[in-house]
């Protein structure tokens, strides 16, 4: 993550609200909850409604400061077009990452622009015009520290009960590996990557908190890697898509999430080498 200053906006990698040239007066949208649409259903026969989630809409995020450099109206034209090179509208669908340090705390959403304003009048012929930025993000969570997380497979280390029995009993060392407790320091869920490495038949990943389940009818051989895109709701092995190994106990790969605080993840495959092994990695999400 960029590292930026208090009061700092960078857009697709450029300082744009930087404190030199531009300087930010306000901000809008960034720490309010975006609209939320309920799912609420009216009850035909009683008063009320049915319970049902809420979700967010995206997020609108409005920047507007004021142009601090000097040099004359013509250093001030090269500043501003360098503003407009920045906040062209694209000719494509991808979302560009909006990085802002507000209150202490770095964070960044992804969007596109939606806005921009430079307006003329006596500010602009004295050096100094108020410039607003606007930005449309469809995903209205804003994410902070990227964090990883790596699991082995469990494996039975040693010994067990050997017949006929000679007490006392030797009942062998328990599995080793299997679990780890992760961490999202944010509010809002997170959808993380998921990458399994085998030796191991049918990998399963449980959230033992959420109680939810992904599981793999499939055997992957050492170097095949199962890559779960809990974002996008993909399965590939080496690119390959493989969604349709997602057993009936599994939830789908966009409902398998790392919520806010701490939770316990296993890994387990029937069987599984020593080699075998998950790696989730996430980001901290806030609302």
């Amino acid at each position: 993550m960029a590292q930026i200053a208090e009061g700092q906006i960078h857009w697709d990698g450029n300082p744009l609200f930087d404190g030199r040239v531009l300087a930010l007066t306000e901000i809008e949208g960034w720490d309010d909850l975006p609209d939320v649409d309920s799912g609420n259903v009216s009850r035909s026969s009683r008063h009320g409604a049915w319970a049902g989630r809420s979700l967010a809409q995206q997020r609108t995020v409005t920047a507007t400061g004021v142009v601090v450099a000097g040099g004359g109206l013509h250093r001030l034209d090269d500043h501003l077009d360098r503003i407009r090179r920045a906040t062209a509208v694209r000719d494509d669908a991808r979302e560009r990452p909006l990085t802002a340090r507000i209150g202490g705390r770095t964070l960044t959403a992804y969007g596109q622009v939606a806005a921009r304003s430079i307006p003329g009048g006596a500010a602009y012929q004295a050096g100094r015009p108020v410039v607003s930025l606007q930005w449309t993000c469809a995903d209205p969570r804003r994410y902070g520290r990227e964090r990883t997380a790596v699991v082995k497979a469990p494996v039975s280390i040693a010994g067990g009960l050997e017949y006929p029995l000679d007490y006392p009993l030797d009942y062998g060392a328990a599995a080793a590996g299997g679990a780890v407790t992760v961490l999202n320091a944010g509010d809002a869920v997170a959808h993380p990557r998921i990458d399994i490495s085998g030796p191991c038949d049918r990998p399963r990943v449980v959230n033992a908190d959420s109680g939810h389940v992904m599981e793999f009818a499939i055997a992957l051989t050492a170097g095949d890697v199962l890559t779960v895109d809990c974002e996008a709701g993909t399965v590939l092995l080496n690119g390959a898509d493989r969604f349709y190994t997602l057993t009936p106990r599994s939830v789908p790969p966009e409902a398998w999430t790392v919520p806010p605080g701490r939770s316990a993840i296993t890994f387990r495959g029937v069987p599984a080498g020593p080699e075998a092994r998950l790696r989730i990695g996430w980001r901290d999400a806030y609302m």
